[in-house]
């Protein structure tokens, strides 16, 4: 089986820490995002691979709720201010 490592695994110490390190910061981002700001968007340091295209989906959907939040809003006070007296 080849792994990509001349023995077949790697043995650096912390190797496996730094390199889940990425998804452990997206995921504090994302643990930051309550409905109260619902307008803060993921950070990467590299768009271009995996996680940095699963932020920028996850950014998408952001926007998605937070265009929705902002048409609920608006609805409930257009029905407001078209009651009757």
């Amino acid at each position: 089986m080849f792994s990509g490592f001349p023995n077949g695994h790697h043995t650096e110490p912390g190797f496996a820490k730094r390199s889940i390190r990425p998804i452990s910061n997206m995921m504090h981002q994302i643990d930051q995002i309550t409905i109260s700001n619902l307008d803060t968007r993921l950070t990467t340091s590299n768009d271009r691979d995996e996680l940095g295209r699963l932020a920028y989906t996850f950014n998408q959907m952001l926007d998605r709720i937070s265009s929705f939040e902002l048409q609920r809003i608006f609805v409930a006070n257009a029905s407001h201010e078209l009651r009757p007296p």
